[in-house]
């Protein structure tokens, strides 16, 4: 009984979001912070952890392969590439797919925060320098080949199964906290890409 006053509560929170309220807003006073807080949870925990099973999969096996009924699928096998590729590893490897929406976004980010350094890439990656940074010191050339390896990484992966993210968030929960926050999110990664 208490996950279906989640739902009402999730329910409450979308109402909020339709009327133009952020969800977020702290001005309301601590209180009425923390109610919206628990709200965009519960819409959270209903969106993405159950019970009995998520109401949308955050996992891109489930947007890339047809008929996928289960968590683990070829996108999976993929990103334990990448993450190895780019000398990371999941600190609690086994408790998330690592195709997870939060995964690919944190390399996302570790991908930009090299660029932004100007960290080696490497040339062992098969990324080649544009034409515009020929004449550029191996600083710059390392920040471009960087940025073009997060580039890559943004519309290869996150860009070709958001949008169907969003959609289904969107249809679950309309107007809601996560709906809103996966637009604003695949808006910024199309800028990036």
């Amino acid at each position: 009984m208490k996950y279906l006053d989640g739902r009402e509560e999730a329910a409450a929170a979308s109402q909020e979001a339709q009327t133009g309220v952020c969800i977020l807003d702290a001005r309301d006073g601590a209180s009425n912070f923390d109610d919206r807080v628990q709200r965009a949870s519960v819409e959270f925990a209903h969106l993405f952890v159950g019970p009995p099973k998520p109401a949308v999969a955050p996992w891109e096996t489930f947007y890339r392969q047809q008929g996928c009924a289960v968590g683990f699928g070829e996108a999976t096998h993929q990103m334990r590439t990448a993450l190895r590729d780019n000398g990371l590893e999941l600190a609690q490897a086994g408790r998330q797919y690592e195709d997870h929406m939060g995964i690919e976004l944190l390399l996302a980010s570790e991908l930009c925060r090299r660029a932004g350094e100007g960290e080696d890439w490497g040339a062992d990656t098969g990324c080649v320098p544009s034409a515009a940074s020929e004449g550029a010191d191996a600083n710059t050339q390392n920040a471009l080949s960087a940025a073009q390896h997060a580039i890559d990484f943004v519309r290869t992966r996150l860009l070709s199964w958001m949008p169907a993210l969003r959609e289904a968030v969107e249809r679950e929960s309309p107007n809601g906290f996560y709906a809103s926050l996966l637009q604003l999110t695949q808006a910024l990664l199309e800028l990036v890409a």
